[in-house]
């Protein structure tokens, strides 16, 4: 795979169904120093979706991205990443931590005098690991 230019990753992980080789492909023309204003990269990862990373790299680039990298792509290319088998549980924003639910009883007291925290569990709808 580290022979394969981004572009190519992006392409050959859509005809295989290769989903780690699109997502790294695309984070990547993302994340690059160089425009993907090239007609090459353009065919090889379909008109429709070098538009859209276009844009997405200029948000990114400005530091105008509002969620993580991961989501932002799920945002602006969600055909491409679910006929990969990537369900919304990836293609949605992580949850904002006013959403963390805490579900725990009060401190009390232990018979040393310290503070026991039993019973403390966090749930978690979900999570992005980034």
């Amino acid at each position: 795979m580290n022979s394969l230019d981004a572009a190519e990753r992006v392409n050959l992980g859509k005809r295989y169904i290769i989903a780690a080789w699109v997502v790294s492909g695309l984070q990547h023309l993302i994340t690059q120093h160089e425009s993907i204003h090239s007609a090459r990269t353009a065919e090889e990862i379909g008109g429709d979706t070098a538009v859209r990373l276009c844009r997405l790299r200029e948000d990114y680039r400005q530091s105008r991205l509002a969620v993580p990298l991961i989501s932002a792509m799920g945002q602006v290319c969600p055909e491409e990443l679910r006929a990969l088998g990537l369900g919304d549980d990836f293609l949605e924003p992580p949850p904002r931590l006013s959403d963390v639910k805490f579900d725990c009883p009060p401190p009390s007291d232990g018979p040393d005098g310290k503070m026991r925290f039993r019973g403390w569990r966090i749930r978690l709808s979900s999570f992005v690991l980034l």
